[in-house]
C-alpha cells in the first residue's frame, strides 16, 4: 500500500488479494481531506463501479495511514547540479566593512582573567580554554610510525624486542599520563 498526500486529490494505492482466488487486483481511490473519496478503480470485474476491494482497501487505509504521511526525504532523487563551496564570509557579507564587536583588542591578561573566571563555571567547551600540553607531555608515549621507520629499528636484530622496548612506559611516565587524563576529564565534566 503507498500513500501520495502531495497530489490533489491525495492518491492511495493497493494491491487487495482476491478472495477464494490466487489473484491481486491493484485499487486506487483518489481522496480529498473535505470531500472525502472523490474517485476509486480496481482491475477486478467489478471495478468500474464499486466493488469490496476498495472497501477493502480504504478500510485499512483508515486504521494505518495518518494524514501526516509524506514520502521520505532522503529517497528523493538528490539534484545533480554542483554547488560551489561559499565562505561564511560570502554567505554573510559583514554589513559594515572591516567591523569589531569590541572597540579594542583584549589585552592577554583580561583574556588570561576570563578563562580563569570562566574555569570555575561548568560550560560546554571549557575544555577548549586548557593551556596547550607541554611537548614532553605530547612524547610521553612514542609515535609508533616514528619507531618503526626508524634506522635503529630497521638495524636492530631482534625487532620484536626493541619495539617493546621503546613501547614501555615507567611507572613516572604511567603517572603523569594518568594525571593529564583524569585533569582532562575533570576539565571537560566540570568535576
Amino acid at each position: 500500500m503507498s500513500f501520495d498526500p502531495s497530489v490533489t486529490p491525495a492518491l492511495l494505492k493497493g494491491e487487495v488479494k482476491a478472495s477464494m482466488k490466487h489473484r491481486k487486483y491493484c485499487v486506487e481511490l483518489f481522496v480529498d481531506p473535505e470531500d472525502g473519496i472523490t474517485d476509486a478503480k480496481c482491475t477486478c470485474p467489478r471495478g468500474q463501479v464499486i466493488c469490496h476491494h476498495m472497501a477493502a482497501l480504504c478500510i485499512h487505509a483508515h486504521h494505518n495511514v495518518s494524514v501526516t504521511v509524506k514520502a521520505c526525504a532522503w529517497n528523493a532523487p538528490k539534484s545533480s547540479k554542483m554547488e560551489e563551496t561559499k565562505s561564511l564570509n560570502e554567505m554573510f557579507p559583514p554589513k559594515k566593512p572591516n567591523y569589531c564587536a569590541f572597540s579594542r583588542k583584549a589585552t592577554t591578561a583580561e583574556v588570561t582573567d576570563f578563562k580563569k573566571r570562566l574555569n570555575s563555571h561548568v560550560v560546554g567547551f571549557t575544555w577548549l580554554l586548557q593551556a596547550e600540553p607541554e611537548e614532553t607531555l605530547l612524547l610521553l608515549v612514542p609515535h609508533i610510525e616514528n619507531i618503526v621507520f626508524s634506522s635503529e629499528y630497521i638495524a636492530s636484530e631482534n625487532k620484536i624486542e626493541y619495539f617493546k622496548q621503546k613501547c614501555a612506559l615507567s611507572q613516572e611516565k604511567i603517572k603523569k599520563l594518568l594525571k593529564l587524563h583524569v585533569d582532562n576529564q575533570a576539565m571537560k565534566t566540570g568535576l
